[in-house]
């Protein structure tokens, strides 16, 4: 009804609707005048007619004829009326037989019109429905795109569905995926959503993997020329105890890789399903899970390589520096001998009375003891940013500055020093010595210019440093007694005024170097900001 209402206030107030009805008045009008002289102008109301019924075929009239002849309706009961009043009803049968021949030439005029030429109204209609085809066919083309840049499964899978669902407009359909160990098509659903049981997977023939695989492009070729059409699941699986509407394998590497199958559509979206679009679905899904797959065993071999990575890293670790050990594999394998001038300072920290105590105690026991001295020792060192370059015997050597400079490695190196013999006095606690023996630990530290890098052969190298500054620590190192610790002029003149009660050295004789001041540090009077904020 409300169709209806705007459909006459549409009509009637356009400008056709007004000329045809100023012309009907006219009509009237010489109707009157002629009947009440017993007699019809046939000419004028052919004219007249004509005119007024051309005015209406200028006007997109839905069901043109039937509106065109109720539009008449008025004069024909105007002409019955005039006829009955003036007395010669043969008048109103004759107007009416005139009614009905102009009527029906220009009815037989509009049909043939109508059949020639196209009206705006069905213009508009038809470009409003390409427009709408056009941005569906965009639409598919978008998530046709999405699919084959997708490398999960189940968002695969949901992309699917929601194309299924929303463009081939399927109410029923089952996407199945290859087994090829046990020959069967398993169904995988929406992502969400609960398991449908009443489809169970199918069994195939051992040569259906092979014998349904296509080439995307000659298939799709055939499909777009009209020359094949899409298969039912009884087609392609006559073992198969259920059918479908359409089905179409999803093949990688000429072999089927799975299944898309559309159960059941509603009769008026029948016309959704191209077997063109269908057909490229099916090559860019089964693309899609080709890529998932691909996609998946390059994660699982890039989870191995970073965990072989991570391996190899530790192990190195374990006779290098962290440091060293990183840019050792980040060379790939492309390390060369030499080295760099840098300037660091040279911690050595030895054990005093340890050969005593190794002459007296089983060698089992020394080692436990020493590993458990290095294991701590290192563990302290390491924290406070020193590089191991070696082990000495029962001794350590440390860099600071190498193979990373950082801030303080002078100041750093120093508050290490202590550090160190602070852990060796708890190491020391729970440890039981022979009688006669004792075990204590002389540290040194010189600073300056050495020479820092690769050193060895290309089939054997090390990473350490040489000069005169790894010399002097060597040499002050004999004079450290247990518990002391020792430094040379360079390294105390980096040293803030005031941060450690010390004790000088004067004018000692160093074989090798030139006579110099040397430190004897016993306390911390000021510490590092980072240890007091800790």
């Amino acid at each position: 009804m409300t169709r209806l209402l705007a459909y006459l206030k549409n009509l009637t107030g356009s400008p056709h609707f007004l000329i045809f009805s100023a012309m009907a008045l006219i009509l009237a009008a010489v109707d009157t005048w002629f009947i009440s002289s017993h007699t019809l102008a046939y000419g004028s109301r052919n004219l007249i007619l004509t005119i007024m019924l051309l005015i209406l075929c200028l006007k997109e009239i839905e069901h043109f004829f039937i509106v065109a002849t109720a539009l008449q309706l008025p004069n024909l009961l105007m002409l019955l009326f005039l006829s009955l009043h003036y007395q010669s009803p043969a008048l109103f049968f004759s107007g009416l037989a005139t009614h009905a021949v102009v009527s029906a030439i220009i009815f037989y005029f509009y049909w043939n019109l109508s059949q020639s030429y196209v009206s705006e109204t069905r213009v508009s209609s038809l470009k409003a429905n390409l427009k709408e085809a056009d941005e569906q066919n965009l639409q598919k083309l978008l998530y046709f795109s999405l699919l084959g840049c997708l490398r999960d499964k189940n968002r695969v899978l949901a992309q699917a569905y929601h194309v299924l669902d929303n463009f081939f407009k399927a109410e029923k359909s089952v996407i199945y995926l290859a087994d090829h160990e046990k020959n069967l098509l398993i169904p995988n659903f929406k992502p969400g959503t609960e398991p449908d049981k009443s489809f169970q997977p199918i069994l195939v023939k051992p040569d259906f993997w092979r014998k349904h695989s296509y080439d995307p492009d000659k298939g799709m070729l055939s499909l777009i020329g009209g020359k094949a059409s899409l298969h039912t699941l009884k087609s392609l699986i006559p073992e198969s105890s259920i059918d479908a509407q359409a089905a179409m394998p999803l093949s990688a590497d000429k072999i089927v890789t799975g299944l898309v199958v559309i159960f059941r559509q509603k009769e008026e979206n029948k016309k959704n399903l191209d077997p063109a679009h269908f057909a490229a679905f099916a090559y860019v899904l089964g693309s899609a899970f080709e890529n998932c797959q691909t996609s998946l065993i390059c994660r699982q071999l890039l989870d191995k390589a970073v965990q072989k990575s991570e391996m190899v890293e530790n192990a190195l670790g374990r006779f290098v520096s962290g440091d060293v050990a990183k840019n050792i594999i980040d060379s790939q394998n492309q390390i060369s001998l030499g080295g760099k001038k840098a300037r660091i300072s040279v911690m050595i920290a030895d054990l005093r009375g340890f050969t005593r105590l190794s002459s007296t105690i089983p060698i089992e026991g020394v080692v436990t003891l020493l590993n458990t001295w290095f294991e701590r020792a290192c563990a302290l060192i390491g924290k406070n940013g020193g590089h191991i370059d070696k082990f000495m015997g029962d001794g350590i050597l440390v860099l600071f500055g190498a193979p990373k400079p950082g801030q303080n490695d002078t100041l750093r190196s120093v508050y290490t020093a202590f550090r160190l013999q602070e852990e060796f006095a708890r190491f020391m606690i729970p440890v039981k010595l022979p009688a006669g023996c004792s075990l204590g630990l002389g540290i040194s530290i010189s600073t300056g210019e050495a020479v820092v890098g690769n050193f060895g052969s290309k089939n054997r190298m090390e990473y350490t440093a040489i000069g005169e500054t790894v010399n002097l620590a060597a040499r002050i190192e004999k004079l450290a007694e247990s518990d002391e610790i020792i430094i040379d002029e360079a390294t105390f003149k980096h040293l803030p005024a005031d941060a450690f009660k010390y004790s000088v050295m004067s004018n000692v004789e160093i074989k090798g170097a030139a006579t110099q001041n040397l430190y004897r540090l016993h306390a911390i009077l000021n510490s590092l900001p980072e240890e007091s904020s800790s």
